[in-house]
Order: C-alpha cells, then structure tokens, then sequence
C-alpha cells in the first residue's frame, strides 16, 4: 500500500514539473532569457571562427579573375597574410551545420586541394541548404563532366540554368561569407553579374558536349540555339560542337580538352 501511494506521489510530482515547464516557456521572461542564451552561444560561435579569419583579398582576386585558384594557395599565404580557407570554412561547417555558404565554400577549397569526392559531397550540402543557388549545380556539373558522368553533369547543368540570376546575385549580396569576399572586389556588381553570365556559356558547353558524346544530337543542337556565345572562344568551340552534331559525329576528345582547359570549378 506504501508503494502504491509512493508511485503515485512520484507520478503527481513529475505531472507538477511538466506544467510548470510549460508555463514557464509561455513567460515571455523565460522566453527572452532563453533568445538571451541561443545570442550568447551564437557569439561565441562566431569568436572561435573568428581566429581562423584568412586573408580573403586571395579569394577576392579570383572572383575578379585576377588569380586563378591553386592547391597550395588554399591554406598558406598571401603578399604574407595567412588565407587559411580550408580550415576556416571546415570550422564554421563545423559549427553551423546548416550554412549552405559554409559547404560551398568548403567545396571549393576541396576541389583545389584535389579531394573530388568530398569536394561533391560539399556542393551537394549546399545545394540542400540553398537549392536556388547557380554555383553550386554549376560546379557539380563541372565535376561530373570530367568524370565522365554525362547524364548527371546534363541533369545539374540543366537545373543551373533553369536558376533566376537575380536570384543567385541575391544570394552571394546577402549572405556573410559571400560579403567577406565580394566586398574587397572593384565593381563588385559588374564583376558578379558577369561570372554568372560566362558560368551559364560555360554550362552551355560542357551540356552540349555531353549531349554529343552521348549521341543526343538534336539535343545538342537545341541547346546550342538557346544562348549566343560572343566570347571568342565560345564561338570556336560552339563551331566545332555544331560541325559534330549535324553530322552526328560522337567522338569528342580533340574538343574535351579544349573544354577542361577553360571550365572549370568556380569561386563565384
């Protein structure tokens, strides 16, 4: 019988706490002290990143196209600043697991540090985080084709180019990371509208050779007809992919390399 009473006693107790729990997140007191603490720890958060802060005018010079990206450049140093980027986006990765900007750029650094795998896995992170974000399908795609993996680089490339600009260029405008970047670039406007600009030809290509190589010429050939490629390069190799497509020539390799030579995995 005192057991009995005893068990009840407990579960009474535990009802009391529960109640009072719940009263006291509907307490706006309770709920400030709450914001108050989330504040603090994302603070926090954001002094232990802070130590690992890189010389981001690197990154900057290559988003202006200034510099071209280098293995050895993603943890070292830069006119005797430290650029340790690899190690600052793994950190705040670590940190904000939710950051889609934050395995972008981790992507990034992977892809030049010769990691292709984790490098994807990244992009894919970012792509889950943020699915209207060009860059991300754009560098899968990239990937995928010097893989050899034609139908996924023609799926992503696809994707990318159904994306809004406007809606990329909001994205890169509005998120930190991208700030810290883009910020340190001369008409930073101009310069980002016109890498998503020349990342949509780039796509063009990598998509219609994809195409031919694997024997969809009217689809190469329609794609072809969506964008007008004025850089001079563009229109040479647009040249030739047209020459193949119309006589359904599926060999590609004297173009793929002309290819790989100018596409490649981009900052932003």
């Amino acid at each position: 019988m005192i057991e009995f009473f005893r068990k009840q006693g407990v579960t009474v107790v535990m009802g009391v706490v529960i109640v009072i729990l719940l009263c006291c997140f509907k307490n706006p007191i309770v709920a400030h002290i709450i914001r108050e603490h989330d504040l603090v720890e994302e603070k926090s958060k954001m002094v232990t990143i802070s130590y690992y802060f890189p010389n981001f005018d690197y990154f900057a010079d290559i988003v202006s196209g200034a510099q071209q990206p280098k293995k050895d450049w993603m943890e070292g140093y830069y006119f005797g600043k430290p650029y340790i980027f690899h190690t600052y986006y793994q950190k705040t990765v670590d940190l904000f697991p939710d950051n889609g900007a934050a395995h972008y750029l981790l992507g990034f650094c992977e892809y030049y540090m010769g990691n292709q795998d984790v490098a994807v896995t990244q992009f894919e992170k970012s792509v889950e985080a943020d699915p209207y974000f060009f860059w991300s399908y754009y560098n899968l795609g990239v990937i995928y084709f010097q893989q050899g993996k034609l139908r996924k680089s023609v799926e992503i490339m696809t994707k990318a180019l159904s994306l809004s600009n406007e809606i990329t260029l909001a994205i890169i405008n509005r998120d930190s990371l991208f700030h810290q970047i883009w910020h340190k670039v001369a008409n930073p406007s101009e310069v980002l509208e016109r890498n998503v600009e020349e990342g949509q030809k780039d796509a063009v290509l990598v998509m219609t050779a994809s195409f031919i190589k694997a024997g969809g010429y009217a689809q190469a050939l329609k794609i072809m007809g969506t964008f007008k490629l004025s850089d001079a390069w563009h229109q040479e190799l647009t040249h030739k992919l047209l020459q193949k497509a119309t006589t359904h020539q599926s060999t590609t390799e004297d173009i793929d390399q002309s290819i790989l030579d100018q596409v490649s995995v981009r900052l932003f």
